[in-house]
């Protein structure tokens, strides 16, 4: 009982709290599908956050894929105590309406689902050893499309509830909040018949990766590395890694083909066929490394210039 009640204390310090170095990562795991990510320096106690759909008709369909219960990440909602009839003295944290979202009446909220915006209350009732990982999935969520093809899903703190709480709150850091996030929810011809790499991208089957925005400078996964005090990188290490495991490989009949290795058309950054008949060809070679090499690790603002994020079309999800 101690300890649900000193959680949800923590969550309602609201002037006196300070913030941690954290970054919240929003990216798509499949159409119309979403996950929300943290990377943090420092222990973290609490997030409360609100998630909103912008730009779009769409709405948040469902919550999933979040840890629950005490010493399991950040799994204590103190919003949903009441409606879901949690006991504090035997806590069953699996019950039915037992989420992050904030509880319907509760002030300053997103409408909730199925609407356009959430309010997610999470916390942890970690002891000392046995803090959640400084890296790690807070939720996913559901979109419904409701006829769009895409929509900006936006993350902010939410004030009223403490935003992101700090294990030590004597230093304020820094966070990457507010921002959007473009996410895909229909199939689309994301590079349209004009661009110039059409053909290419139809030739290889339409990976979704050439849509985005700097794939074709070297960001073979669509996200950005780093973090809030180095600065965030598009084109970095990840990148590489699947420039390597795609390098080279011939396709038929001299070697398996790229369509062997997992996302190795993506390392693809100069949409061309490198070889010829005798070597055999291959995608993935020495003009798409020298794409990679000419934005290694370029900072996004504040910290550098950026990559431009101008590879994509219609439909970019970043």
């Amino acid at each position: 009982m101690t300890r649900i009640l000193l959680i949800v204390t923590t969550l309602t310090l609201v002037a006196t709290t300070a913030f941690a170095d954290v970054a919240i990562t929003v990216t798509q795991e499949d159409l119309g599908v979403a996950r929300i990510s943290y990377t943090a320096t420092e222990d973290v106690r609490a997030f409360a956050l609100d998630i909103t759909i912008e730009d779009s008709n769409a709405e948040i369909n469902d919550i999933h894929d979040f840890n629950v219960g005490d010493n399991n990440g950040y799994g204590i909602f103190p919003g949903r105590f009441r409606e879901a009839g949690i006991d504090p003295a035997n806590p069953d944290w699996y019950i039915e309406n037992y989420n992050p979202t904030a509880a319907g009446g509760d002030p300053d909220r997103q409408p909730g689902i199925p609407f356009a915006g959430i309010t997610v209350e999470m916390g942890s009732l970690y002891t000392a050893g046995n803090e959640p990982p400084a890296a790690g999935t807070l939720f996913i969520i559901d979109l419904n499309d409701n006829g769009s093809t895409d929509c900006n899903v936006c993350v902010s703190l939410n004030e009223t509830r403490g935003g992101i709480v700090n294990e030590n709150a004597e230093e304020v850091a820094t966070t990457n909040l507010p921002f959007c996030t473009k996410i895909l929810l229909q199939e689309t011809d994301c590079l349209p018949s004009g661009h110039p790499d059409h053909a290419e991208w139809v030739a290889v089957g339409k990976p979704t990766c050439w849509c985005f925005p700097r794939q074709c400078h070297g960001d073979a996964d669509g996200k950005a590395q780093g973090g809030p005090k180095p600065g965030y990188n598009y084109v970095g290490t990840d990148d590489l890694a699947i420039l390597v495991s795609a390098w080279e490989v011939k396709e038929p009949t001299k070697g398996p083909g790229i369509a062997t290795i997992p996302n190795g058309i993506c390392a693809d950054f100069a949409h061309d066929e490198q070889g010829g008949p005798k070597p055999g060809y291959n995608r993935v070679g020495t003009n798409d490394l020298a794409l990679m090499v000419s934005y290694w690790e370029v900072k996004e603002p504040t910290k550098g210039p950026g990559v431009p994020a101008d590879c994509g079309g219609n439909v970019v999800p970043e």
